[in-house]
């Protein structure tokens, strides 16, 4: 106990110390292992994120150096001197930190307390991407994923994965762990153009970054020769190419040094600089240097040392070589015998030292990388909200409420109202005005007056992911919700939900809402009839009872077509929230099934309170109306990828936990329902968008990765339906039609309850067991042309009808669709539809009958062409006629057709 008393007393003296400079301050990290105290020392001080220092002035922005080495390869040491070099002297308006490889795990608990959400982290350079070194490679995707949302940059690598089932499994865990917010740097030719093949980050090239500084120049006296060969996995010679080479220069060289750079003790931060200086001399005292390490060639372009290479086991000597190869003192050679040639040639011309040409322009890419992040952060600071006024600050909240507000001020007072009268009284709610062009912020000033509870912040409209997210970042309460400022919430709403979460222990709890139109808003006949379908859309009918894990109330919720990512629909705990790094996807439309699908994926235990709080606002210019663009194309695509990526991982990690494919599959499959419907529902607008606006496309990130998924996809749709309809136009089929209708209006009792009947002729319908909550689906079937018949209400409502086809068959994995033509529709004598309109599953033909009573006759007649059951078989029977076409073809032009 003596000893570790010593020893922290020391460290306090050091840390208390005036006499030490900063950098080499130390600070104390205790953690306790079975009962143990561990002393864990972190070279360059952390201080925490604070934006404005003592003084009032702003502090450096902090660049921290995450992985770098402590081993006893000079190599990586250069290229960290190298990295501070370049920082000092580019960006010197930079604090620039350091967290070793060695320390990264001890001190990582530390770390997340420490960088700050606008830090950059820095990876070190050299050659560990690709399963050469995984130590490392393991270190950078584990930091990685811990700060989802820094920049990360890592500086200019030599990419190798090795031709195996090693090689490609790393490869694809690089490729899921390199992508949004990871900028790659590549110091050679190969690996940048394998990056930019295999990962979707953005990736620039530049040399090495050891051969930035501006080294001094190597004035010693030289004698000798100087070996530097490495005998580990990336050497290319064999033992007897080793030989040789030995034996070429003992011929020529009375005087050899043998010179391992990788030397046999530890280097530590502190003896960094001096064992480079040692390195430095030792290669600047020879008159000539053979290697086959890559920063052995360095050393010697950089001392002026007349230097023979020979490549390594893959192509980083090659691609560096490339950067410096007009350089006269520096050769490549790839046998002994070309090693024995070259050096009776230099001993014989007296070839002197050469002369360390710098040339720092080659790294003005990484140059533009780091001004171009550090701009974008600026910029982000300088759009942060402006506190208008604080709440108060002496009891902390149970919940936060995080209300994004613009321009809405007809409806915020009334939204206001209902938050401020909850029955729960102990809450915060946090008010972020983005950018408002009404009087939003003006009566947001007014309302504030009057309750201490809520805080008022205004910011540049920067949309509702960003305004949510920093809601997060300032609120201080135990849970979490979201509200819509043109929206209202029952007044026992937190109270019962907080009341739940607690006797629960739950992370997650769902309810219910309803849609009311805004006594103001004057909807046209297309946007009551869209009303209608929300009515109760945010109501489930299911009671979901107990405790369960995310995945499996996505699955409930799913399979009763009652999933409803809302974020007003659901309250959070804080901490599962932050545990779980949660925020809100930036720059998108459909932001909220991204989120919501992360929480759900990570959740264990989450709840459902079957009570209406929530009360939606109707209104003519609210998002529900607004014309789908290219946005909400580009909305899902981001949701699709996003939500693929965290189910693969969520799989992959399920899968080595239990072992067990099958299960984790199942357990699964409703979470890959909702990835696939986000691309579907991308192609399904995009499909639907006038053409000049879907080359929208060509101006994102990942546009050749769209292009494949949603384009192409999009061009083979277009050219399949026009064949479908032109078969269905023109054969006559069994008719087969699926009619959804629902009585939105009718009680608990008898809610969809109808009646079919006074069916003509063969017509029969069918209640199906699938049906939704749009309502109850049947089948309705006929050999003839038309079809009569009546339907009878049961309670009043409003009765709503889809027409369309059956789902299309599955097999293997391929949708065949089933398409009818529709050429008349008259309801009660209206006619809805007069001319034919080919349909199929999803594309229905609407109507809604409004104020309809209990016993109410509905009379339908349905005028029909085709049910489609043989379209299918067609269409590859014109495949197989259009192959054989252009085999005859290929046939004549190849000359080997026969006349007749």
């Amino acid at each position: 106990m003596g000893k570790w008393c010593d020893l922290l007393g020391r460290a306090i003296f050091i840390c208390k110390s005036r006499l030490f400079p900063d950098r080499l301050k130390e600070k104390l990290y205790f953690a306790s292992l079975k009962n143990s105290f561990i002393l864990i020392c972190t070279r360059r001080g952390f201080a925490q994120d604070n934006s404005i220092g003592e003084d009032g002035n702003k502090m450096k922005r902090k660049i921290w150096f995450i992985g770098t080495p402590e081993h006893s390869n000079m190599g990586d040491h250069l290229i960290t001197e190298a990295q501070f070099s370049y920082m000092n002297e580019v960006f010197p308006e930079c604090d620039v930190k350091e967290v070793s490889l060695d320390d990264y795990y001890d001190v990582k608990p530390i770390l997340k307390k420490t960088i700050g959400k606008n830090d950059i982290l820095i990876f070190n350079g050299g050659g560990s991407v690709g399963n050469i070194w995984p130590r490392v490679e393991e270190m950078r995707k584990d930091a990685i994923s811990s700060w989802p949302e820094n920049i990360k940059i890592i500086f200019p690598q030599s990419i190798f994965f090795t031709d195996d089932e090693n090689g490609a499994e790393e490869l694809e865990k690089t490729q899921k762990a390199l992508k949004e917010n990871v900028i790659l740097g590549c110091r050679d030719k190969q690996s940048y153009d394998f990056a930019k093949e295999h990962f979707f980050c953005e990736t620039f090239l530049t040399p090495d970054i050891a051969l930035f500084p501006d080294y001094p120049k190597a004035e010693l006296a030289r004698e000798g020769a100087l070996l530097c060969i490495r005998e580990d996995r990336e050497a290319l010679l064999s033992e007897a190419e080793r030989r040789a080479v030995f034996a070429a220069v003992r011929e020529k060289y009375d005087k050899i040094s043998v010179y391992d750079m990788v030397r046999p003790e530890k280097v530590t931060m502190e003896k960094r600089r001096k064992s480079v200086e040692k390195t430095f001399n030792e290669f600047a005292s020879a008159k000539v240097v053979i290697t086959d390490r890559l920063h052995g060639m360095i050393f010697s372009y950089i001392t002026g040392t007349p230097c023979f290479v020979f490549e390594n086991s893959y192509f980083k000597v090659r691609g560096q070589f490339d950067w410096i190869k007009d350089c006269d003192y520096i050769h490549l050679v790839k046998t002994a015998e070309e090693l024995e040639k070259g050096l009776e040639k230099f001993i014989s011309e007296k070839e002197p030292a050469g002369s360390y040409k710098r040339f720092s322009d080659k790294f003005t890419p990484l140059t533009k990388v780091i001004r171009s992040q550090l701009a974008k952060l600026l910029a982000e600071e300088e759009n942060a909200p402006v506190c208008v006024k604080k709440g108060a600050q002496s009891v902390s909240p149970v919940v936060s409420v995080i209300i994004p507000v613009y321009n809405v001020e007809p409806y915020l007072r009334e939204c206001l109202d209902s938050i401020m009268g909850q029955t729960l009284k102990e809450i915060e709610i946090i008010c972020i005005d983005d950018g408002s062009l009404d009087g939003s912020l003006d009566l947001l000033r007014e309302i504030a007056s009057s309750d201490e509870r809520i805080c008022v912040y205004h910011q540049k409209n920067s949309g509702p992911s960003v305004t949510r997210n920093r809601g997060i970042d300032f609120a201080r309460g135990k849970y979490i919700y979201y509200m819509d400022s043109d929206d209202v919430l029952e007044k026992d709403a937190l109270e019962s939900l907080v009341r739940k979460m607690e006797e629960d222990s739950l992370e997650l709890v769902f309810f219910d809402g309803k849609s009311f139109i805004d006594e103001t808003a004057s909807l046209d006949k297309k946007e009551t009839k869209l009303h209608e379908k929300y009515l109760a859309f945010y109501r489930r009918s299911h009671d979901y009872k107990g405790v369960y894990d995310g995945p499996t109330i996505m699955r409930d919720f799913l399979n009763n077509d009652e999933y409803r990512p809302s974020p007003c629909l659901q309250m959070i705990k804080k901490d599962f929230l932050e545990d779980n790094q949660l925020r809100f996807e930036k720059g998108i439309l459909q932001e909220d099934n991204l989120y919501t699908f992360e929480a759900l994926l990570s959740a264990n235990r989450v709840g459902y309170l079957h009570n209406v709080f929530f009360y939606r606002r109707v209104r003519a210019e609210s998002i529900m109306f607004s014309k789908k663009t290219f946005a909400n194309v580009f909305g899902y695509f981001i949701c699709y990828k996003k939500m693929k990526e965290k189910l693969l991982l969520a799989k992959e990690s399920e899968e080595r936990s239990s072992g067990e494919k099958r299960l984790v599959f199942s357990r699964y499959y409703a979470a890959q329902e909702l990835v696939n419907a986000a691309l579907d529902n991308a192609r399904r607008i995009y499909g639907g968008l006038p053409e000049f606006e879907k080359n929208g496309y060509r101006y994102i990130e990942g546009g050749a990765e769209f292009r494949a998924l949603i384009t192409d996809h999009d061009r083979e749709r277009q050219k399949t339906i026009k064949e479908k309809e032109a078969l269905a136009n023109e054969k006559g089929f069994f008719r087969t039609a699926r009619i959804d209708i629902k009585n939105s209006g009718a009680t608990e009792a008898s809610s969809n309850a109808l009646e079919f009947f006074e069916m003509s002729g063969d017509v029969t319908a069918k209640e199906q067991k699938w049906g939704t909550a749009f309502g109850l689906t049947y089948v309705v079937t006929s050999q003839a042309e038309t079809a009569d018949f009546k339907i009878k209400c049961i309670g009043d409502g409003n009765v709503s009808l889809r027409f369309r086809s059956v789902q299309g068959e599955v097999k293997n994995n391929a949708e065949y669709k089933w398409w009818i033509n529709y050429k008349k529709i008259l309801i009660d004598g209206e006619s809805i539809l007069d001319g034919q309109r080919c349909v199929w599953y999803r594309t229905p033909i609407e109507h809604c009958l409004t104020d309809k009573k209990d016993g109410d006759e509905i009379s339908i007649h349905i005028e029909w062409e085709s049910g489609q059951a043989a379209i299918d078989k067609m269409l590859e029977e014109i495949k197989a006629l259009q192959k054989e076409n252009a085999s005859l073809k290929a046939q004549k032009k190849s000359g080997k057709s026969r006349r007749c």
